[in-house]
């Protein structure tokens, strides 16, 4: 059983960025066609809103200035 909470919440967070990370990769889809996907002027993309999502962010941006600073 680990005791240290840090690692098992940074281990989350590294998950959650690749899941991110492997989510905003776009595909190119046909934009016009029969069976073409429908944009809706209603739905909005409330990822950003997410608060996991903005721990991730953090947590990307604070190992980011960690490798400056042990590189720089």
């Amino acid at each position: 059983m680990k005791t240290n909470n840090a690692s098992i919440l940074y281990s989350q967070a590294e998950l959650a960025l690749r899941m991110v990370n492997k989510n905003d990769t776009k595909k190119n889809v046909s934009s016009a066609g029969l069976l073409s996907p429908m944009r809706s002027t209603k739905t909005k993309d409330t990822s950003k809103d997410n608060p996991a999502y903005r721990a991730v962010e953090y947590f990307n941006t604070l190992r980011n200035k960690r490798m400056e600073i042990q590189n720089g």
